[in-house]
């Protein structure tokens, strides 16, 4: 069995900003580089679900995915158990929170930090471009 890892990419708003998919993408390949893996594809999310339908259509038809990357843990909606409960059986990470979760026993942790990150008032920024993006998002969690 071929283990396999994927991104996953949003059209939607998270954390503030609406983040180009071609920039997710890239941010995604990056971060897998860095932990010595290849993402083999890329899930992308329609602008208009914020449920992570598409995602959990995809882990379920595809039996061989272990890794999953994100450019935002804010990508994966707090409220829905049901995605929750299945991505306790992956290996994610986060690229702008700079956090791994792996296996079921530090699963929790993201959880509690969802929650946390989804009831903290959101800063507005507004930006002609997005050279300063990353920055500005690391200090949001100060």
């Amino acid at each position: 069995m071929v283990q396999k890892s994927i991104g996953y990419v949003t059209g939607h708003k998270f954390g503030g900003w609406k983040i180009p998919q071609k920039i997710q993408t890239a941010i995604m390949h990056f971060n897998a580089n860095n932990h010595n893996v290849s993402i083999a594809y890329m899930i992308t999310e329609y602008m208009d679900s914020k449920k992570n339908n598409i995602l959990v259509k995809s882990l379920q038809k595809d039996k061989n995915i272990k890794n999953i990357f994100f450019t935002s843990a804010l990508q994966i909606n707090p409220t829905n158990k049901k995605v929750f409960n299945i991505l306790k059986n992956y290996n994610l990470y986060f690229f702008l929170e700079n956090m791994v979760i792996k296996g079921k026993s530090s699963f929790p942790k993201l959880s509690k930090f969802l929650s946390l990150l989804s009831k903290r008032k959101q800063k507005k920024f507004i930006r002609k471009n997005y050279i300063h993006v990353y920055s500005d998002y690391k200090k949001a969690f100060k």
